[in-house]
């Protein structure tokens, strides 16, 4: 790994030599001297130097120097007050790395002195019109800080140049050399001329060079944040084939705060190449930092909830979004935790806000991706009242008419309300006032109006006591309790099978669904095959946490119904429930659904609620929402409100105006709305893949659902089916199989989202292919043999590529009568023919036949069979024998 470059010099200034202050900070490795001009004339300052390279090391201090600025080496500066007797004297002149527009020129003095170079391009020795270039950092030779080192840029290709070398120490001392009477010299190389290379930095990311040529022709640059010596640690080359003589190039995608090396390359006609790379010490530039923070604007109001603060603003760049806020102007401040993504949009939103109607004072603050930070001014917003507490204190528990609301052997659910939200438990037992049993509670800070507890783990036939206690959700709440209330379980339920005669069979629950789905509320109906009542358990954790039912339905057994509806009440708005629908037959039998789930909708986020009256007898109630909703208001003289005025068009800014108010009277009112919760939206409907007997429908949907597509054959209403996926997803893709080739279906595609809201689409019908390829035949195979009745037992086998029926046609001989043998109409792709008809010790020409369920039909070419000779007794080989030798013996 190469060690680290140089990184700057820093000078440091004391007075004393025990405080020390950094006074400047020098980039460039050869200035290697400061001029202080901060100083008084009658004060000895003291200063030192530490290097530090391009890591951040430091090394060691230097020694230390001192002097006063009064004109006179009084106070140890050296130099004993007198000016040297000699000039510099300049030797080891060298000249090298030559290029058709520039060379290196180097050389030593005895003293400490400055560059420069006079030069010239014809002999004689008259530099007096020369051009010069030089530089003013001091040094002498590789014994002591360094040799003189500098540059010739903007030189003319293929030209002798001559010069002289000129050194000035501190004291003005003047040393010269000339080599001959011309001067030394060297000629340039030949080629293209690269000259007045010019260097903007354009910011963080971008830099432009700017060059011109001789002639025209192509050129690129070569940069790297890296080298050795004149060349380029793996170097990004800019090429340009276009051939111009003035030549402009931005480099961009580099990185900031970045030293970077390059050199430039031109090709003439001839292929002749001219780099330009500063004399061998390479052209640099160093890209921008990024000091400066964000900029922040458009601070906007909070969008404010019971307990949260939505703020927003804008940042001209990308940045960190953090918030701090307080109770107080001006602080103290509790600073939130910094939100890491880079953006220029910002939304930050505090929770846990606890001081309600106050107000809150807040600053925002965006840092970029260079940590370079901006806090905004204090702004501030008010916290609204929460409107939950806005009610008087718990006081009465209703039950329901018919209560337990669902009761079986080994439990019960006891339906109530409350005449303000509260959350309750149930204490229950066998004996009057004493309750053995668990008690049972609502979810914890779930308040509500409409309460269901189910009540498990009970006895059979036993009397049960129970009483509800409950409490509302003020500050200062206190404990309401029912008075003790009974009731007896069923007697023990036979299992299903237990009992011959009579109705042992449980309903069959069919087409259960979930709707009218609102934050607090929604609906479940379902199918009995037989007659039953109607009731739902439910919960977020379980589903024996509460129950619903159909109180008229359930009151008595004439009112049972095959089709139910239950509607579930004081839902926590945004949270998954479980449930099971379960239908009791007269004869006791229990049916039930499988467990299912449904989401809550999230509530609307209502602000900014004012009531405005400037007329006598009437009020205007006004508000804003989040997202579109309607528009309800309901009013009244007590909390029991009692009148409603409402406005059905969806809108995110409300106003209700009321009339007919009792002049001076104090009015309670709530303001509310439905959003929009519309089904699923299906879209992008294809119909892939067709195939005689099949296709795939791909579709989409807007949010995830499970997915049904069903079809019917337009011509035959009885060949119909369905396929799908339960999985929930937007993106669908069903396989529809076994379709009748040739065939139009109509296809409807059906979905349901996670709270069970059903969409359905008419898609475009489809129409399945037509087999018009008859069936391939190949690997036809035979076998026969005798039986031991001398029964000729003939097997032909063969395949076909598809589905297709079996069939053999033969004829005895070449001009036999033809004949088929039908093996079989079943499809096969393997098909078996076994003959018994054939006469043994007869040739026999047969064909196959395979017929597909298209009826296209295949026949092979024709085949011949010697089937087998019937087996001679020993008279019959004797003659035979004799037969085929005399040619007399016949039977």
């Amino acid at each position: 790994m190469p060690d680290p470059g140089f990184g700057s010099y820093k000078i440091y200034r004391s007075v004393d030599q025990n405080d020390w202050t950094l006074i400047d900070t020098i980039p460039n490795r050869l200035t290697n001297y400061y001029g202080d001009n901060s100083v008084s004339g009658d004060t000895n300052y003291y200063y030192r130097v530490a290097t530090n390279d391009s890591d951040g090391n430091i090394s060691s201090y230097s020694a230390i120097v001192n002097g006063k600025a009064n004109g006179i080496q009084d106070a140890g500066e050296g130099g004993g007050g007198s000016t040297p007797s000699t000039e510099p004297v300049i030797s080891a002149v060298s000249v090298s790395s030559i290029t058709s527009t520039t060379a290196f020129v180097s050389w030593d003095t005895d003293t400490i002195s400055n560059s420069m170079v006079a030069y010239i391009d014809e002999t004689g020795g008259d530099f007096s019109d020369a051009r010069v270039q030089g530089i003013m950092t001091m040094a002498n030779n590789t014994g002591g800080i360094g040799k003189h080192n500098l540059t010739l840029t903007n030189l003319s290709p293929n030209k002798t140049y001559y010069l002289k070398l000129q050194s000035i120490d501190a004291s003005g001392q003047t040393g010269e050399s000339v080599q001959g009477t011309d001067g030394y010299s060297f000629t340039t190389a030949n080629g293209s001329a690269i000259t007045n290379v010019e260097i903007t930095v354009l910011g963080e990311n971008e830099a432009r060079i700017n060059w011109t040529t001789n002639v025209s022709v192509p050129s690129s640059i070569s940069y790297s944040e890296n080298h050795i010596g004149a060349v380029l640690t793996e170097p990004i080359v800019f090429e340009d084939q276009k051939k111009e003589t003035t030549h402009s190039k931005i480099i961009t995608n580099l990185t900031r705060g970045i030293q970077y090396y390059f050199s430039i390359k031109a090709v003439d006609d001839d292929g002749g190449e001219t780099i330009a790379d500063n004399a061998g010490l390479l052209y640099n530039f160093t890209t921008d930092t990024d000091t400066a923070g964000p900029i922040i604007t458009s601070v906007l109001h909070p969008m404010v909830t019971i307990n949260q603060a939505a703020i927003t603003w804008v940042t001209n760049e990308d940045a960190t979004s953090q918030v701090k806020y307080s109770i107080s102007v001006g602080g103290p401040y509790i600073t939130l935790a910094e939100e890491t993504t880079l953006q220029k949009g910002h939304t930050y939103i505090i929770s846990d806000l606890d001081n309600v109607n106050s107000k809150y004072y807040y600053k925002v603050i965006s840092s970029d991706i260079y940590g370079n930070d901006t806090t905004s001014a204090e702004y501030s917003f008010d916290m609204p009242l929460d409107a939950s507490l806005d009610h008087p204190a718990l006081e009465t528990i209703t039950f329901e008419d018919v209560n337990p609301s669902m009761l079986t052997d080994t439990a019960a659910v006891i339906s109530f309300e409350t005449d303000q939200v509260a959350n309750c438990f149930i204490e229950y037992g066998t004996a009057p006032g004493s309750y053995a049993y668990v008690p049972v509670q609502e979810k914890v800070d779930t308040y509500n109006k409409a309460h269901s507890i189910a009540l498990t783990g009970m006895l059979f036939s036993t009397k049960h006591y129970y009483k509800v206690t409950c409490k509302d959700n003020l500050p200062d709440a206190v404990a309401v309790s029912s008075d003790e209330k009974d009731f007896t379980t069923l007697d023990k339920m036979i299992a299903q099978g237990s009992i011959t005669g009579g109705d042992n069979l449980p309903p069959t629950i069919s087409n259960v669904k979930v709707s009218n789905i609102i934050g607090e509320g929604v609906t479940i109906t379902w199918d009995s095959d037989e007659k039953g009542n109607s009731t739902v358990r439910y919960g977020v954790a379980d589903i024996s946490e509460s129950g619903a039912i159909d109180s008229t339905v359930n009151s008595d057994v004439d009112n049972y119904v095959a089709s139910h509806s239950v509607v579930l009440t004081g839902l926590v708005p945004g949270t998954k429930y479980l449930y099971v629908a379960s239908s009791t037959d007269a004869a006791g039998n229990i049916g039930q659904s499988s467990e299912s789930s449904f989401t809550t909708a999230s509530p609307s986020s209502i602000s900014s609620i004012k009531v405005e009256s400037k007329n006598l007898g009437t009020a205007t109630v006004s508000w804003e929402t989040d997202q579109e909703t309607t528009s309800t208001v309901e009013y009244g003289l007590s909390t029991s409100y009692g009148d409603k005025k409402e406005n059905s068009a969806y809108a995110t800014e409300h106003s209700i105006n009321l009339s007919n108010l009792n002049q001076g009277a104090v009015y309670h009112y709530r303001v509310k709305g439905k959003d929009k919760k519309s089904p699923a939206k299906i879209t992008d409907v294809a119909i892939n893949s067709v195939t005689e007997h099949g296709a795939i429908i791909v579709f989409k949907t807007n949010v995830p659902t499970d997915s049904n597509v069903s079809y019917a054959n337009i011509k035959d209403g009885q060949k119909t089916g369905s396929q799908g996926a339960r999985e929930l997803s937007t993106d669908h893709r069903i396989e529809l199989i076994n379709l009748d080739q040739g065939s139009t279906f109509a296809i409807t595609i059906t979905v349901r989202d996670e709270q069970g809201t059903e969409s359905t689409l008419k898609a475009p019908d489809l129409t399945t292919g037509q087999d018009q390829s008859a069936p391939k035949i190949d690997n036809i195979k035979t076998d026969s043999a005798l039986t031991q009745s001398d029964k000729v037992q003939a097997i032909i086998s063969w395949k076909t590529d598809e589905q297709a029926t079996t069939s053999i046609l033969y004829k005895e001989g070449r001009n036999g009568e033809e004949k088929e043998i039908k093996i079989t109409d079943n499809l096969t792709n393997n098909h078996i023919g076994v003959i018994t008809v054939f006469k043994p010790g007869t040739v026999y020409n047969f064909k196959v036949k395979s017929i597909d369920a298209s009826g296209n039909e295949a026949i092979s070419n024709d085949f011949a069979l010697l089937t087998p000779k019937r087996r001679e007794n020993i008279i019959q080989i004797i003659v035979g024998n004799f037969t085929e030798i005399f040619g007399w013996a016949k039977f």
